[in-house]
């Protein structure tokens, strides 16, 4: 494991370097107009600085750790799969059906794979939580979100 994980840290040393390249090739504009590129190359910055922690941090380690989390198999590699399979469908369907009704059934079903089993529990929670958030990103953010069929 210990192998993987040096591979790991590399591959994302690399990969973050390639991106904060790439991010400095756009145009950064002036301290009074910021252009396209400050978000990026400030991310890649932060990637960069991630990554090496992460390798220094991997390579100077004495020992394999211990008690590490495995990757999921049996049922809970099933509600990994589960929640990653609404999450693709989420954004297929978000366009088509709009956003109250896509997150209100992301709600749902994300809340059903982790293992809530009061239906009464699971539609409330669902409801307040896809209208806090349509609420929140909507009327307090101002954020154009898509109303789909059913609200058009």
């Amino acid at each position: 494991m210990d192998m993987w994980e040096r591979c790991v840290g590399i591959l994302l040393l690399v990969f973050s370097i390639a991106y904060l390249a790439g991010a400095l090739s756009l145009p950064m504009g002036r301290p009074n107009q910021p252009g396209p590129g400050i978000f990026p190359v400030v991310l890649g910055i932060a990637l960069v600085a991630v990554s090496i922690f992460h390798v220094v941090k991997v390579f100077l380690a004495k020992s394999p750790a211990k008690n590490r989390d495995e990757f999921p198999y049996g049922k809970d590699l099933l509600r990994v799969m589960g929640v990653v399979g609404v999450l693709v469908a989420y954004g297929l369907f978000l366009e088509t059906l709009g956003y109250i009704v896509t997150t209100l059934v992301l709600f749902i079903w994300v809340l059903r794979f982790l293992g809530m089993r009061s239906w009464a529990r699971l539609v409330l929670i669902s409801i307040f939580g896809s209208a806090g958030s349509y609420y929140f990103f909507k009327v307090i953010l101002s954020t154009p979100l898509p109303s789909g069929i059913l609200f058009p």
